[in-house]
């Protein structure tokens, strides 16, 4: 889901036009008369355009961490430049998140479901699906230190078990949901509020998801429905709350009863959101006037652990 699927006729303000640049005619003409642009986060070119009108608005967007996507961010050429910004923090203008919670209605939530059985036929431990193998954010070597206390079974290019491919698609994914008591949802960096589709793609599921990366999972996940390892001093404290848990039937369906009382809402969702947000603060601009002295420090000053300290 990008932007191009945006459809403004189901903002609350709806006269928004939304134009993507390919060329620079396209360029010449459209920032000429545009009432905000975008600029991607690590690719800000060298010196910033001259606005074409006194309210022209300049947004930082960015759904990829700063260490992730470490190319250029302008330097002092963009300072007192960028108006607002337009990422996954939380403490952006605009929240450009890839997925959220909320809760459902009473009558959704299954009252029938039988988590004593959904329990015993997890025969195995714990699962982790990926493709992307060294990161910045040293999840690799956290899972090899996690494997020398439990069985860790690691699906796609960089684990042994190559058989979840895209072609398996959801059946693969139900059968890992299904055998395992936990799943690895390990994001590439250890950054603030850094939190993607790794989460939001298991939770729907009946399987426990252990979560890394964001640091602060408290603000962006409900109580008693994951479990963070920066909560544990080492690898080995949380392998060993785990292994507890994961013979604890009682409390490990605690976790699956207050999963169920959420529903995802998709990427799709939040990226609508966003850009009606946009098109909402355009038409009270007043409202919402600002601009950012430096925007590299307030993107990149302690927002990533560079040197990840949980990997012992």
């Amino acid at each position: 889901m990008n932007a191009k699927s945006v459809d403004m006729s189901l903002c609350e303000y709806k006269q928004c036009t939304i134009n993507f640049i390919d060329n620079a005619q396209q360029r010449k003409d459209f920032f000429s008369t545009a009432d905000a642009v975008l600029f991607q986060g690590g690719r800000l070119i060298n010196k910033p355009p001259i606005r074409c009108h006194a309210n022209q608005v300049y947004v930082f967007t960015s759904i990829e961490s700063p260490i992730h996507l470490m190319f250029s961010y302008g330097g002092k050429r963009w300072y007192n430049t960028i108006n607002w910004t337009m990422t996954y923090r939380l403490d952006s203008d605009i929240l450009y998140k890839y997925g959220s919670l909320k809760l459902k209605n009473l009558t959704d939530i299954p009252k029938e479901k039988n988590y004593e059985q959904i329990f015993k036929e997890k025969t195995k431990e714990v699962a982790w699906l990926v493709s992307d193998c060294p990161t910045e954010g040293k999840r690799e070597k956290y899972v090899n230190i996690l494997q020398k206390y439990m069985k860790v079974d690691i699906y796609g290019r960089c684990g042994p078990f190559k058989n979840c491919t895209k072609e398996e698609g959801t059946k693969c994914l139900q059968k890992i949901g299904k055998d395992y008591k936990f799943y690895l949802s390990f994001e590439n960096s250890v950054c603030k509020d850094y939190m993607t589709e790794k989460v939001f793609g298991w939770f729907q599921r009946d399987i426990i998801t252990v979560v890394r990366g964001a640091r602060n999972y408290d603000k962006l996940l409900p109580k008693n429905t994951y479990i963070d390892t920066h909560k544990f001093t080492s690898v080995k404290d949380l392998a060993e709350y785990l292994k507890k848990l994961s013979k604890n039937k009682e409390e490990y369906i605690k976790y699956l009863r207050e999963k169920d009382k959420y529903e995802t809402e998709s990427l799709r969702t939040q990226v609508q959101r966003a850009y009606c947000d946009l098109c909402k603060r355009l038409h009270h601009i007043e409202d919402y006037k600002r601009t950012y002295q430096n925007i590299d420090q307030w993107w990149l000053t302690d927002s990533c652990q560079r040197t990840p300290t949980d990997i012992h």
